[in-house]
């Protein structure tokens, strides 16, 4: 019984406080912030995404999680039905509406599997893809792209335009 209560006792101590001190003004984040998400895209079908966004600069005291509202590398692995694709660029902030939100230009690698909807199953192609991500409940992820084949072959499918629409978890 009594080590219980040292073991809590220690738990609750070793927790962060975050309380600001009366004259200390609150600091900027500055980390990394990782993302997750789901989405629906041609030629992935359905997917799951997970990434990271490493602000350039120190990001603003009041920025929501995943939007540092400063210039930022943004990266990302999506893996679907009809694919995975593994993306990295820059992401900006925009300053439209309420609240909001940043545009993200990347360079692509994608590789098409298992479900063919309307490119055929295990070909590479490069790319880039220009991002809407919008703040919201749940934040949104709006993408359009252009994809060529790595190794062109004799065929009309060698280049396509990518789609997505996703939402964050």
């Amino acid at each position: 019984m009594a080590s219980s209560i040292c073991a809590a006792l220690f738990s609750v101590s070793a927790l962060p406080t975050n309380a600001a001190q009366p004259n200390e003004e609150p600091k900027a984040k500055s980390s990394l912030m990782w993302t997750a998400g789901m989405g629906f895209s041609y030629p992935l079908v359905v997917s799951v995404s997970g990434g990271v966004i490493a602000p350039i600069s120190e990001r603003k005291t009041d920025s929501p999680y995943g939007f540092p509202c400063v210039p930022a590398i943004h990266a990302n692995l999506d893996l679907g039905v009809g694919g995975g694709m593994i993306s990295g660029g820059l992401s900006f902030p925009l300053n439209v509406g309420y609240s909001g939100g940043a545009i993200s230009l990347k360079g692509a690698a994608l590789r098409t599997w298992l479900v063919d909807v309307g490119q055929e199953r295990n070909r590479t192609f490069t790319g880039g893809v220009m991002e809407f991500l919008i703040p919201s409940h749940p934040d949104g992820k709006l993408g359009i792209g252009y994809f060529r084949e790595s190794e062109p072959a004799d065929s009309s499918h060698d280049h396509f335009i990518f789609l997505y629409f996703g939402v964050g978890l």
